[in-house]
Formats: structure tokens, sequence, C-alpha cells
């Protein structure tokens, strides 16, 4: 998405005050650098004939996370950005336990053996029931997108986080 013409006037105006985009504040407490549009809702009233569908109305595209305000090339290159950023909350000095772990692995084991860890790094008895294990259905992937996945994810990002390359034709002969 190209930035909207409010987002550059923002830009502009701060320039004239010496005010780098780096320091310039945006929705959702971004930078300027950080996201696009910097405005949650760029759009003067009137441009619509309807609500967009989605939220397209209040658009939030997150930049790479380096500094240079330039988008990802795809959403695998945000995800592998994303995995790094989440993972660094254990670094933060008030963090006492960290506890990273899968989707899968709460659909597979319920949320019981989460609850435990949680009771023992906190010391507190937990009040509520935990869920148990799921068993749903798993839907059927193309040949052609997990070849492209196996390709194209960063997989010493996706290793942090406990997933491995896997071989196409397992993946599809699988039993759900």
């Amino acid at each position: 998405m190209e930035r909207l013409p409010s987002d550059i006037a923002l830009k502009l105006g701060n320039e004239t005050l010496g005010i780098p985009t780096s320091k310039i504040e945006c929705q959702e407490y971004f930078s300027y650098d950080q996201i696009n549009s910097c405005q949650l809702r760029p759009y003067p009233d009137g441009y619509f004939d309807k609500k967009p569908p989605m939220s397209g109305h209040q658009p939030q595209y997150e930049m790479r996370n380096d500094g240079s305000g330039l988008p990802y090339n795809n959403i695998l290159e945000l995800r592998a950005d994303k995995i790094k950023n989440h993972l660094s909350v254990s670094e933060f000095e008030w963090v006492k336990v960290f506890v990273p772990l899968q989707y899968e692995e709460l659909l597979g084991k319920g949320t019981e053996f989460l609850v435990r860890r949680i009771e023992k790094a906190t010391g507190v008895q937990a009040k509520c029931d935990p869920y148990p294990a799921q068993n749903r259905p798993k839907r059927p992937l193309n040949k052609s997108f997990i070849e492209y996945l196996t390709k194209n994810l960063d997989w010493e990002a996706e290793k942090l986080v406990g997933y491995v390359p896997r071989d196409s034709e397992t993946l599809l002969t699988q039993k759900p």
C-alpha cells in the first residue's frame, strides 16, 4: 500500500519541525517508520460510498522491524520478524517466566499442561478447569502450497518455535 496523502503531510509537517520519522507517534503506539497508515482513520469523510470490507478504512500494515520504513516483501518475512519479536519478551527484566508453545500443542494436549506450568512458575493454584485436547480434522494442503512454504519460510526463525521443514509427500499422506 502506498503512503496516503494524510501520512505524507504528517511526515512533511514534522520534518519542518526537525522531528524524524522515528519520533512521529502513530496508531497502536507505532512510529511512522513502523506502520502504514500512521493515522487510525486516514481517509477523509465521504471517501467510501459504503464501509469497505474488513478494516480497509483504517489500514494497519506493519513495516520491517529494522527502522527502514520499508514494507515486508511478503507475509513470511513478517512472520519471521514476529517470531523473533515475541521471543524477545523473555529478555524483558520484569518477565520472570516465559512459556513459548505452539497452538497445535494446545489443541493436541489441551490446556492442563500449561495451567500446571503456570501454577509451578507462580506458586498460585489455578481456579479454572483446563480444556481437554481437541481432535479437529486437519485441512487438506495443496502440494504446491507445502513446497512454497518449505522453500520460502525462514527456517532459522521457525526452529526457534519448534518447527522444522518436512517432506511434502509425508505431509500429504498423513492421516488427520
